[in-house]
């Protein structure tokens, strides 16, 4: 999964949950421009999860996928054709 692109992502998800219905957990939004979603922080019972993997869903052609450590705070933005990960700068 680490290397399939968002599109096919999106075109064959309900079959990766049906094979991998106890290793594979995930949870969509849709957003529109300028939407933010609330700090989301995985389920206390994800400490096996080895990489979280966020898939946009662009009309423009393209990977449109990043993985991230599942432990490591970061910010996510969604620009027009791409999405960016910056770290998240505590206080």
């Amino acid at each position: 999964m680490l290397k399939l692109p968002a599109n096919d992502w999106f075109e064959k998800l309900e079959q990766l949950k049906l094979d991998n219905p106890a290793t594979l957990h995930t949870w969509q939004w849709e957003l529109v421009p300028g939407q933010t979603i609330p700090f989301f922080t995985l389920p206390a019972d994800s400490k096996r999860a080895k990489a979280v993997v966020v898939f946009a869903n662009y009309q423009t052609p393209g990977p449109h996928r990043v993985r991230l450590d599942p432990f490591e705070g970061v910010i996510v933005r969604l620009l027009e054709n791409e999405l960016v990960v910056l770290p998240l700068v505590r206080k």
